[in-house]
């Protein structure tokens, strides 16, 4: 299946490319001027595509606690959270909506709870880090924070090996 997100037109594809690439490890199927695919999991793409009149995908409150997004998100399932997590967190873009008991401030409290989330997508090449687009990522972990098993929602047939590597788990 595929999950089309429509954006502006002009919004930089390239930089939403590296991005999904260089942070949570998708790959690129397909980059034109107007649409861009990517291969968010081994049955699942995910594509950006130019449309005029394209709304925001994200709709912000700050709420007592801190901020909170109503607008939509989208779950994505990875291999390696440790280094997905530090990419992110490098970059500035981890986030922690208020709407959910989840929430994952540190790399510790992400493996634990077996995800986080972002919001910016930002170009990693792009030194002002300006967002390209706000949408709402539940970054998750294929396996439990033992690193060993199948994380329950986990929708794949098989985890993949890298989530397996005991060097991935990470251990304080």
């Amino acid at each position: 299946p595929d999950l089309c997100v429509h954006v502006p037109p002009g919004t930089n594809l390239a930089g939403i490319s590296r991005f999904y690439e260089q942070i949570l490890g998708a790959s690129t199927l397909s980059l034109t001027h107007s649409a861009l695919v990517l291969q968010a999991s081994p049955s699942q793409t995910l594509s950006f595509r130019h449309k005029a009149g394209a709304s925001p995908h994200a709709d912000m409150e700050v709420l007592e606690n801190g901020p909170a997004n109503n607008g939509v998100h989208v779950s994505m399932y990875i291999a390696d959270l440790k280094s997905a997590y530090a990419k992110a967190e490098a970059l500035g873009v981890t986030f922690v909506n208020h709407r959910f008991s989840r929430q994952a401030y540190t790399l510790e409290e992400a493996v634990e709870q077996c995800m986080f989330r972002v919001i910016d997508v930002v170009d990693p090449d792009d030194p002002s880090k300006t967002p390209i687009l706000q949408l709402e990522h539940e970054v998750r972990s294929t396996v439990k924070a033992d690193g060993k098993n199948k994380y329950k929602s986990c929708p794949f047939d098989e985890v993949p090996a890298l989530a397996l590597d005991p060097a991935s788990v990470y251990s304080p």
